[in-house]
C-alpha cells in the first residue's frame, strides 16, 4: 500500500475483497500501526453488530388502530378520490360536449387526449397493484 489506508480499504479487507498482494501489504502495515488496529477493531464490532441486528423495534406490536387504518382508511380514501374524480370529469365532459360553440375537432382532440391519459393511468395502477401483491417490503415499518 503506497498511500494511506482509507476506510474503504479497511472494509475491503474485512469483506475479503482485497487482492492477495495488497492484503499482504495491509497485514504488514496492520502489525506496525496501533491506530489501524483500533480502526479495524471498530469496523469489526460494527460489522458484527449489524449482522446480528434484526432492524425491528423491540416489543412492537401492531395495534388495532394500525390495522384499521391500513385496511379501511387507505382504501376508503382511494375510493372517495376516484369516485369524486369520475363525477367531476363526467360533469366537465357533459358540458364540454353539450357546448355548441366548440367545434367537433376540438371535441375529438380533447376526447382522444383524455382517453390516452386514462389508458396510461389505468395501466400504471394495474401494474402497481400486481407488484404490491409480491412486494417483499410491504410490511416494513417506517
Amino acid at each position: 500500500m503506497k498511500q494511506a489506508i482509507s476506510n474503504e480499504d479497511l472494509m475491503c479487507y474485512l469483506d475479503d475483497e482485497m487482492p492477495a498482494d495488497e492484503r499482504k501489504e495491509f497485514e504488514e502495515h496492520l502489525k506496525l500501526s496501533t491506530e489501524l488496529q483500533r480502526k479495524l477493531a471498530i469496523y469489526q464490532a460494527l460489522r458484527t453488530d449489524l449482522r446480528n441486528s434484526n432492524f425491528y423495534l423491540a416489543n412492537y406490536q401492531r395495534s388495532v388502530w394500525d390495522q384499521v387504518r391500513s385496511k379501511v382508511t387507505k382504501r376508503l380514501g382511494w375510493i372517495l378520490l376516484i369516485v369524486g374524480w369520475i363525477i367531476l370529469t363526467a360533469y366537465g365532459v357533459y358540458f364540454f360536449l353539450a357546448d355548441p360553440e366548440e367545434s367537433s375537432w376540438e371535441k375529438w382532440g380533447a376526447g382522444l387526449l383524455w382517453a390516452g391519459v386514462l389508458a396510461l393511468l389505468i395501466s400504471v395502477i394495474r401494474e402497481r397493484y400486481k407488484e404490491s401483491k409480491t412486494d417483499p417490503y410491504k410490511d416494513v415499518l417506517r
